[in-house]
């Protein structure tokens, strides 16, 4: 009889970030690095913003703005650049979306970008003035609308490529994009591991492309 060898134990990493920095970013960094996340057990959350002052129980936080805190590391890692846009079909049916025209459009948008809304001051202005929003949680389903050309959206610089033209009177923003990861997390070996290749892996992704319509909004923040 032979006994099964120990199965060794894999350190927990707990992570949270919005929707939308879930499915553009981290998404394509398990794909592209499977053997070393199996080193890992992942515990991802996507939802309201979580204190970062008590990070506990996240390891780690990605997103749009963050705060000062003794039990946090915090690391500015890039720019993620918004703006709407639309296919050509909605276009052809509708026009396209400018300041003063958007009662006669509708707007698939994230729910997550409402969190920013203290940093984007022209979102608020948008919402009450377009015909019709529809607010789903998950920026797949989001792009389905959008593709669709039932809706105009938010657009990222890398949603844009190929996809949406963007609308060129509305407003864009570069948002600032920071980890956050608790102090004593990345002190440890498993910990500083992980830490180290998002950072990586982030500061490559989350960069300002060039052909990007100029930003029309300045963030709080921003790098």
């Amino acid at each position: 009889y032979m006994a099964n060898p120990p199965v060794q134990e894999k350190p927990p990493a707990k992570l949270w970030m919005p929707d939308v920095l879930f499915e553009t970013f981290f998404l394509r960094l398990v794909s592209e690095n499977a053997a070393f996340f199996h080193n890992y057990q992942l515990v991802l959350m996507s939802g309201d913003m979580p204190d970062v002052s008590h990070l506990a129980p996240n390891d780690i936080v990605l997103a749009h703005f963050t705060r000062d805190s003794a039990l946090t590391e915090n690391f500015p890692v890039g720019i993620h650049q918004l703006g709407f846009g639309a296919t050509p079909e909605y276009m052809e049916r509708f026009g396209t979306p400018a300041p003063h025209n958007l009662e006669a459009h509708h707007l698939a948008m994230v729910s997550d970008y409402r969190l920013i809304r203290p940093i984007w001051g022209g979102l608020d202005t948008i919402l009450l003035q377009v015909g019709c929003t529809l607010e789903l949680n998950s920026t797949a389903a989001c792009h389905v609308f959008a593709r669709k050309g039932h809706h105009f959206t938010i657009v990222t610089q890398w949603s844009s490529r190929g996809t949406y033209l963007t609308c060129p009177e509305m407003p864009t923003m570069d948002m600032p994009v920071y980890l956050s990861v608790r102090k004593k997390f990345l002190e440890t070996r498993q910990g500083n591991e992980l830490t180290q290749l998002m950072l990586r892996e982030s500061r490559d992704y989350f960069r300002r492309e060039d052909d990007w319509p100029a930003c029309r909004f300045t963030s709080v923040g921003a790098l």
